[in-house]
């Protein structure tokens, strides 16, 4: 059923925390790759990571500011999302 397959799809959340941005899948899959990618598409953060739950010191970076989120996961699916922290 394709919408059963919709529900299951993961996809990123996110969250800030004292200064440190906290990324995740809704299913806790592995991350294998983060980038975050400014407006003009230039990379800000490239990251090589083999866990779940991802934390990023966001001090002293813009805030209300959007950048593009795009993670890669351990199966190779790429996941993407507009984050405004």
């Amino acid at each position: 059923d394709p919408l059963e397959a919709q529900e299951q799809a993961s996809r990123i959340i996110w969250y800030t925390e004292n200064h440190n941005l906290y990324i995740r899948t809704t299913n806790d899959e592995q991350i294998a790759n983060l980038k975050i990618y400014d407006f003009n598409g230039r990379i800000i953060k490239n990251i090589d990571t083999d866990d779940s739950l991802v934390q990023l010191k966001w001090e002293g970076l813009p805030s209300r500011v959007m950048f593009l989120l795009r993670v890669k996961l351990k199966n190779s699916q790429i996941l993407t999302a507009k984050i405004l922290p």
